[in-house]
Parts: C-alpha cells; sequence; structure tokens
C-alpha cells in the first residue's frame, strides 16, 4: 500500500514537473552562432604546420628538378636558351599547381572536422539542456 507522502498522484506530479523543466530548457537553450570565432576554436592548430612542411618538402623537390635539368643540359652542351627556360617554367607551374591542391585539401579537412566537432558540441548542449 502506497503511502501518503509516496502516492501515484504525486510521482505522477513530480515526473510531469521534470518533463516541463526539460523542455522549458530545452526550448531556452541557445546554440553557439555560427562564426569565425566559433569555429577557430575547433580547428587544428597545427594544419599550417603541416602545409608548410609539406611546401617545403615539395620546393626542395621541385629545385632538385631544376638542378637536374640544368645538370643535363650542361653535359649535352645545351645549357641557356629557349628549351632550358621552358623546362624550368613548367617544372615551376607544376610545383605551384601542387601546392595549391594539397594546401586547399588539407585546409577543407580542417575546416570539415571543425564544423563536425562545431554542430556535435551544439547536439550535445542542447541534449545536456533537455536531460536536466
Amino acid at each position: 500500500m502506497a503511502t501518503a507522502g509516496n502516492n501515484v498522484y504525486n510521482q505522477v506530479a513530480d515526473t510531469l514537473g521534470q518533463a516541463q523543466t526539460g523542455m522549458t530548457n530545452a526550448m531556452n537553450y541557445k546554440p553557439m552562432d555560427f562564426s569565425q570565432e566559433a569555429m577557430s576554436q575547433y580547428m587544428n592548430p597545427f594544419t599550417s604546420q603541416v602545409i608548410d612542411n609539406s611546401i617545403n618538402n615539395m620546393d626542395t623537390a621541385r629545385q632538385k628538378a631544376i638542378q637536374h635539368g640544368q645538370t643535363s643540359a650542361m653535359n649535352a652542351g645545351a645549357y641557356g636558351g629557349s628549351r632550358h627556360g621552358v623546362a624550368d617554367s613548367l617544372t615551376n607551374d607544376a610545383f605551384a599547381r601542387q601546392v595549391g591542391d594539397m594546401s586547399s585539401n588539407l585546409n577543407m579537412q580542417n575546416y570539415g572536422q571543425a564544423l563536425n566537432q562545431f554542430n556535435t558540441a551544439n547536439q550535445v548542449g542542447f541534449q545536456n539542456a533537455q536531460n536536466q
């Protein structure tokens, strides 16, 4: 038999009060505004270091390719002239394209991960407000 302080009606009233509090908290929850400042806390701070190191490695490879081309041209007695300039230009052009592709891909991955973390933080905040 239920006691006077623990009857079904009191339990229902308590549960409804808790549900009302949860709904009020959920309705009052204000998610983080989507802005550069809000996103920056989720960005990987090491992306620029990875990009810089990768560019340095690619630049070293570019310089070696140009030096190899110059050495080959000198050994063949063909150093200077238009062919040599065109070859160096094409090497530099390929380097610039590869650096652009690599850095844009790394930045896009970093932004995508930060956006996912931002959205997850908002969802967790909303769920916590609902559960309180």
